[in-house]
């Protein structure tokens, strides 16, 4: 996978390349939202807005492969983020990290809105 993430007054844009359509799968999606998160995070955002159109493309009309494929994004993001610092020594002139937040994830149909609702409740 491959990521760009463009500056620009006010608002950034980071584009996710998953390779051919036909090719893409749920891991493949479930690691691209990894890598996007660790650099989200790295750069410093808060939160984030991810745009699920082209899912609409890639399950040609199926809400169950659509979901699947929501749920894949959760997943991947949620894995991304999770950080284990109990026993981290720390430094009281350090500033603590920025961590990502909110993930909103944009969606078109209620068919849509279910079937990522159930996706994600299996990802957590």
């Amino acid at each position: 996978n491959q990521t760009l993430l463009l500056n620009s007054t006010g608002s950034n844009i980071l584009l996710l390349g998953l390779g051919k359509v036909k090719e893409v799968t749920a891991e493949k999606i479930r690691q691209a939202a990894a890598t996007a998160v660790k650099m989200l995070e790295k750069s410093k955002f808060k939160s984030v807005a991810a745009d699920l159109g082209a899912f609409e493309t890639i399950g040609k009309g199926n809400s169950g492969l659509y979901g699947e494929l929501a749920g894949a994004v959760a997943e991947g993001a949620g894995l991304a983020l999770y950080h284990f610092d109990n026993y981290k020594s720390k430094d009281e002139n350090d500033d603590p990290p920025v961590r990502l937040e909110k993930i909103t994830l944009l969606i078109t149909t209620k068919t849509q809105q279910t079937a990522v609702k159930k996706s994600i409740a299996r990802a957590e």
